[in-house]
């Protein structure tokens, strides 16, 4: 499908997900599909929503002249329809969305190149933080301070941010050799920088008195393998790496943010089966699954969850 035979582009992504410590957060792969479709002057929403039916009631009629682009979540598309969908949920390993839209954007010409940071932001979404070697990991309340960036109009899902923030967050994209890298030459930017160190203030002041709580009310035990898990009353959000060191455990299991009455199953991807995917750490019916990250490290199903 041809960019240029349409006259308006509205990009899609899935809802974010809030912080224990109140921002709202996307993910790095959706979060840069959005700076990219800004920067190009197009709309970026972030639907409450994403299955077949709730989209198309949101969407309506699409106009001939409009093109809508899907980023980071499964659509079907119907045949002649102008819609153009980016995803990688339904395959192992590869790239990430964002990868495959500035793919598309560069060879439509769109864009100028494709960063060679993506190749590392693939392996960080697909595959999951285990992929990029220690050196290159951000720090985790940094990373979050930047993606809480984004500011959503929630009565519509539009996703606006100031041009100094897009430049920025494009430079440190276009510049840096790591993700640690991009998120540290992102906090040294004038336009972004301060933003981001007022947000991080505000990430470490409540952190502790956060995981102080949710360490005193995980129930930890050990399955007949041998794998030591947690169970949480609350979803962890950013703070799953402190929390594996906090409790010592090789699974955390939580509610799922965006499945009602879904689970979340996640592993420790620097811990001892950092290298086994959760889905054989634990028993589940395969009905009762609801989505299985190719990379490994994450599974959501609906109870009952039983840890081998």
């Amino acid at each position: 499908m041809r960019l240029d035979s349409f006259t308006r582009v509205r990009v899609f992504t899935h809802p974010q997900s809030t912080t224990p410590y109140g921002f709202r957060v996307g993910h790095l792969d959706d979060f840069l599909a959005g700076v990219i479709a800004r920067h190009l002057g197009w709309s970026f929403y972030r639907l409450p929503q994403t299955d077949e039916s709730s989209v198309r009631e949101r969407w309506g009629e699409i106009p001939d002249y409009v093109l809508h682009i899907v980023c980071d979540f499964s659509f079907p598309v119907r045949e002649g329809e102008n819609v153009v969908v980016f995803d990688h949920h339904d395959e192992n390993g590869g790239k990430c969305s964002v990868h495959r839209f500035v793919d598309w954007l560069v060879e439509q010409g769109a864009y100028p190149c494709v960063p060679a940071l993506m190749d590392e932001i693939s392996a960080w979404d697909v595959q999951g933080p285990q992929a990029v070697p220690p050196a290159h990991r951000p720090d985790p309340d940094m990373l979050t301070a930047i993606l809480s960036l984004e500011r959503v109009r929630d009565e519509i899902g539009l996703v606006e941010w100031e041009l100094g923030v897009i430049y920025a967050i494009l430079w440190a994209l276009h510049t840096a050799s790591s993700i640690k890298e991009f998120v540290e030459l992102v906090f040294s930017t004038n336009s972004a920088g301060w933003i981001a160190d007022t947000h991080l203030d505000a990430i470490q002041r409540f952190k502790e008195e956060t995981l102080s709580r949710l360490e005193a009310e995980a129930e930890i035990q050990t399955s007949p393998a041998g794998v030591k898990y947690a169970l949480l009353r609350t979803a962890p959000a950013g703070m799953t790496t402190e929390l594996f060191t906090r409790l010592g455990v090789d699974v955390l299991i939580h509610p799922n943010e965006r499945t009602p009455g879904a689970l979340s199953v996640v592993r420790d991807s620097s811990g001892r089966f950092g290298q086994t995917p959760v889905s054989e750490l634990v028993e589940v019916a395969e009905e009762q699954v609801a989505f299985r990250h190719p990379g490994g490290f994450l599974l959501v199903a609906h109870p009952p969850v039983t840890v081998k």
